[in-house]
């Protein structure tokens, strides 16, 4: 048997957020971004690179607190075969680096 538990994000996602606040104060900015960071460096440090960040990936509790989600593009830091690049192209386009396409 397996089981599944979740954390409900009642804040919704980030895209949802940015569309009814438009604009953020450099002070709200600054709270998400730090958490942003924490998150992907949490993520990073374990050895795990997520590949699809985007505002609908980034949930938000009651206390606005920011959840990093779907994870279903992630796969190791160090490439799937260890030789430091990750060699697919992912992800949703307008989201994604120049530089991958």
């Amino acid at each position: 048997m397996t089981f599944l538990i979740l954390e409900l994000a009642v804040g919704g996602e980030m895209f949802d957020y940015i569309s009814e606040t438009e604009q953020f104060s450099e002070e709200i900015a600054r709270y998400f971004f730090k958490q942003l960071l924490a998150g992907l460096d949490h993520c990073h440090l374990g050895g795990i690179a997520h590949r699809d960040l985007k505002p609908e990936n980034i949930l938000l509790d009651n206390n606005y607190t920011l959840k990093i989600a779907d994870f279903g593009f992630a796969a190791p830091v160090d490439g799937r075969d260890g030789n430091q690049f990750l060699q697919t192209k992912l992800g949703t386009p307008s989201y994604m680096a120049p530089e991958i396409h």
